[in-house]
């Protein structure tokens, strides 16, 4: 990096040696990486798409969301079409294009960790009752995770007729924490009226929230991911799982779920939450929560999910 800056300074207008400073910076995640900054990357390198998408990620993380759509697009049209990254690129632009036009009309209400977004007349009581769960899950959920959230994280209320549309979840969902746009996402309608509802599905999607920031860039398998927010949200009483747990249950290995659910039927899907929460119970009951942090540290560190158990518990 101070070989890239001396570059820059002895020959400010090429764009190879700003090009090498503007990746460099992203991959430090340095706080050089600044609007300016990119903005001037761009000028001189207008045709580079990575400046372009690392604006639109510093303008997402200020909620300009109409910012972020324009700079993901221009990225997009500059990224070739048979690039490994192509993909990954159009499914942000479309889920942040989404995003943009389901909350251009919301309010917005910042506390230390967390900025809401709601319908302002009509969610306002519901948004303070939402940030005192949302406040009393960091304090309680973070102590038992070992680990607390280095940025505030977003919240958006959705009225239970635009929820699906505005996030894609599935019909059996009761929330959603998108992991592409770092969103906590769920319906308020009814909320107050149930409030332990409220707080079952706030706190199951935190966790949820906690667990992609501290394996950030890795994965948590789905049945873990699935099982500690039931567990750690003391979530694991659902009418669904009982009916399903009284029945004959048709088990899926643990190895087919890892990867995601929002393609099962109802029937699958609650079976798969059955699975995940008895699993995780298991090896927190077993082995406490301690070894359980030392299984998300491993997978922190794109090892698999069988080395992790194998390195971690031996078994």
């Amino acid at each position: 990096m101070p070989a890239f800056k001396t570059a820059v300074a002895l020959s400010p207008r090429d764009q190879i040696p700003r090009l090498n400073l503007t990746h460099a910076y992203i991959e430090a995640k340095d706080p050089a990486l600044t609007r300016d900054f990119l903005e001037e990357t761009i000028q001189l390198a207008p045709n580079d798409p990575v400046a372009h998408v690392a604006l639109a990620d510093l303008l997402y993380d200020k909620d300009d969301l109409a910012g972020a759509v324009l700079h993901l697009e221009h990225g997009r049209q500059r990224t070739p079409a048979g690039s490994s990254q192509r993909p990954y690129l159009d499914l942000v632009a479309a889920r942040v294009s989404r995003a943009e036009q389901a909350e251009q009309k919301l309010s917005a209400r910042e506390s230390s960790h967390f900025l809401v977004k709601f319908n302002g007349n009509e969610d306002y009581d519901t948004w303070t009752k939402v940030l005192d769960i949302l406040e009393d899950a960091y304090r309680d959920i973070g102590q038992k995770l070992n680990y607390f959230p280095g940025k505030p994280i977003t919240v958006v209320l959705h009225t239970k007729a635009t929820f699906q549309g505005a996030t894609g979840s599935p019909a059996w969902a009761d929330g959603l924490y998108d992991g592409v746009l770092g969103r906590i996402q769920v319906p308020t309608q009814g909320a107050l009226t149930d409030q332990a509802w409220l707080a079952r599905v706030l706190r199951h999607e935190f966790v949820h929230a906690l667990l992609h920031q501290c394996v950030e860039g890795s994965r948590v398998p789905t049945w873990l991911n699935e099982g500690l927010a039931m567990q750690l949200a003391g979530d694991n009483s659902w009418p669904d799982l009982d009916r399903v747990m009284k029945g004959d249950v048709a088990l899926i290995p643990l190895s087919q779920l890892e990867g995601g659910w929002t393609g099962f039927p109802q029937n699958v899907a609650t079976v798969a939450y059955l699975e995940g929460n008895s699993a995780t119970a298991y090896l927190i009951e077993r082995y406490g929560m301690g070894k359980v942090q030392d299984i998300i540290e491993t997978l922190a560190s794109h090892q698999p999910m069988a080395v992790a158990i194998k390195d971690r518990l031996l078994i």
